[in-house]
């Protein structure tokens, strides 16, 4: 089944529900138990997105925004994650870097996955085994820089020492800063060879981006385990992770 073509209407009219927040300069701000920010645009997204998945998949759904904190795991072998508004921060300081991010999870790995920007009005997506797309045009990474003209990618907000040092010790120097779930966009078109992240992430952050990357010539993995990030973890938390280009030989 192609999700692509179920689940773009959803994203679209979630997309706007955000932007109709995002217009405006008086919306509220929530801080949650982790401190990270939540706004009335995350829960108008999150109602839809949920509602619109259950009119045609009956696989359980794990959101951010109904994550209640619990570190049960999910039982089934299928379920959906989903992040309604990737890059609050992003979103509040208003630099159009924010994004949808939806992923289907398979036996711990993800069998589908998009990423929507709203203000771009562009989907990222990808399906296991078919390839990886912008809208309906298949993009790969076949770059093939190499010393000083390796390009770096980290977040806006969430940059670490560890990531300085990171890429102190591969020499990289070109370094671009991008929101949230962007930085897998800009991997999977060619134009980013390596995002190291060293700091906590949840799955949902990750699971579309990482099939994404994957399915056009990248991969991400995990530090911890040496090998790509499962899911349905404890807590739905991530390891630290390095996501990279296949042709590129990092050192982490």
């Amino acid at each position: 089944m192609n999700f692509f073509t179920k689940i773009k209407p959803i994203l679209f009219e979630a997309g706007q529900a955000i932007l109709d927040v995002y217009k405006t300069d008086d919306f509220d701000i929530f801080i949650k138990k982790d401190s990270s920010p939540v706004t009335k645009a995350d829960k108008i997204s999150d109602e839809i997105i949920v509602n619109g998945i259950k009119s045609f998949s009956d696989k359980l759904i794990i959101s951010e925004e109904m994550f209640d904190g619990t570190n049960n795991l999910v039982l089934d072998d299928y379920f959906w994650l989903v992040d309604p508004l990737d890059g609050t921060k992003d979103f509040l300081a208003k630099n159009d870097e924010f994004s949808i991010n939806v992923s289907l999870i398979k036996n711990g790995s993800p069998v589908f996955g998009i990423i929507y920007l709203p203000v771009q009005d562009i989907y990222y997506w990808a399906e296991k085994g078919v390839g990886s797309f912008r809208d309906y045009d298949r993009i790969y990474n076949d770059s093939k820089r190499t010393g000083s003209d390796v390009v770096g990618t980290v977040s806006r907000f969430h940059e670490t020492r560890d990531d300085i040092n990171f890429f102190k010790k591969n020499n990289v120097t070109n370094i671009k800063k991008f929101g949230g779930a962007i930085k897998f966009c800009r991997m999977a078109e060619g134009e980013v060879d390596v995002y190291p992240r060293f700091i906590g992430s949840s799955e949902w952050d990750t699971a579309a981006g990482q099939l994404l990357i994957s399915e056009s010539g990248c991969k991400l993995t995990d530090v911890t385990t040496k090998h790509d990030m499962l899911y349905n973890k404890v807590g739905f938390r991530n390891n630290n992770f390095v996501a990279i280009r296949n042709n590129l030989i990092i050192h982490y």
